[in-house]
């Protein structure tokens, strides 16, 4: 689209509305605010100076939907003008997969979870047909939703999925994509995956290095979800720096309530405070809970791992200490409770 609309030249572009809303979201999609902005403003000028379009409908309602993306008057307008351009479009219209993405987002920052979760599983529903980076995203923030519920298993699920769509349509390049990085590193990160969630970590700051001025609330929840990767993999110094930009952006989604509770809690643990069960746990540790349900023993957990097997049970040890077990079998229930090991039965071994 990008070239196509190169192709053109701005003068042909500048002239037409639905050109210069085509532009408008392809810029969206590059992650560039500011131009997005522009070209917007553009269509918005042609059709109040222009003759009568057929599409007037269509186009009015696609500039307003990229202003509610863009969300620049906080998150209950964004929530606001999605009420008022969703009942515009047709049933099958795609631009309903957006309105899904926008709504979901806003109503679980406001905390409004259960009408939020519906939301983004429509819009993914909606956006596998035709619009695999917002159903990406929609997929990502269902992820972050189900997290913040403690339903893990739910979380990773739909972070795997995201990240899956990911690679399938190629859409690792777009800088929209950084928060889909952002949330399967964290989830990874969290399962003892660390060498994926660092994989995915770089990639998501990548990403988010490449957006310009773009949207307050997807800016802010990527780089708190990338500093709670950075907690889990070690490296907090990463964490305080993203977690000081995220907080420098706050005061432009002053009414997006789960963000400030975010970067609290975030704030909270990288000066020490207490921490779920969970989360206690390091990188190293969340590599050897894997293990806890099978037939290894501590020498062939020691191989598969290239550790030594005093260093795994000193692991071991501490694993069982902090989330308050006193065998390998509760210290398996205690995981499973907080999400670190999968529900369904295994073959319990000896790794005591």
């Amino acid at each position: 689209m990008a070239a196509w609309l190169q192709r053109l030249g701005e003068p042909a572009v500048r002239a037409s509305p639905g050109l210069s809303l085509s532009e408008a979201g392809t810029q969206l999609t590059l992650g560039r605010g500011p131009e997005a902005e522009h070209w917007v403003a553009v269509a918005k000028h042609r059709l109040a100076a222009g003759p009568e379009p057929a599409s007037r409908t269509s186009l009015q309602a696609g500039v307003r939907i990229v202003e509610a993306t863009l969300a620049r008057g906080g998150i209950a307008a964004m929530r606001a003008s999605i009420d008022a351009v969703e009942p515009l479009f047709g049933e099958d219209d795609p631009w309903r997969t957006l309105c899904c993405l926008i709504d979901g987002v806003g109503m679980h920052l406001q905390g409004d979870l259960e009408p939020a979760r519906e939301r983004l599983l429509e819009g993914a529903r909606r956006g596998s047909v035709g619009a695999p980076n917002v159903q990406c995203l929609c997929l990502a923030q269902l992820a972050l939703l189900h997290a913040e519920r403690g339903d893990w298993q739910a979380a990773e699920r739909e972070a795997l999925r995201a990240r899956g769509q990911v690679d399938r349509y190629g859409l690792g390049e777009y800088p929209m994509i950084a928060l889909a990085f952002a949330t399967s590193a964290y989830l990874r990160a969290r399962r003892g995956a660390t060498d994926a969630a660092g994989a995915d970590l770089l990639a998501g700051r990548r990403r988010l290095g490449e957006l310009d001025d773009f949207v307050a609330w997807f800016e802010i929840e990527t780089m708190l979800t990338l500093a709670r990767a950075s907690v889990r993999l070690g490296d907090r110094d990463a964490a305080r720096d993203l977690l000081d930009e995220a907080s420098g952006k706050l005061a432009e989604a002053p009414d997006g309530p789960a963000l400030w509770r975010w970067r609290d809690e975030l704030e909270s643990t990288l000066r020490g405070g207490a921490e779920p069960p969970g989360e206690q746990l390091t990188a190293a540790e969340l590599r050897i809970v894997q293990f806890l349900p099978s037939h290894l023993s501590v020498p062939q957990v020691a191989t598969a791992v290239h550790l030594s097997p005093n260093t795994v049970k000193t692991h071991v040890r501490s694993i069982y200490r902090k989330l308050g077990a006193s065998s390998r079998q509760e210290a398996i229930v205690r995981a499973r409770g907080v999400g670190l090991l999968e529900d369904d039965p295994v073959s319990l071994g000896r790794v005591s």
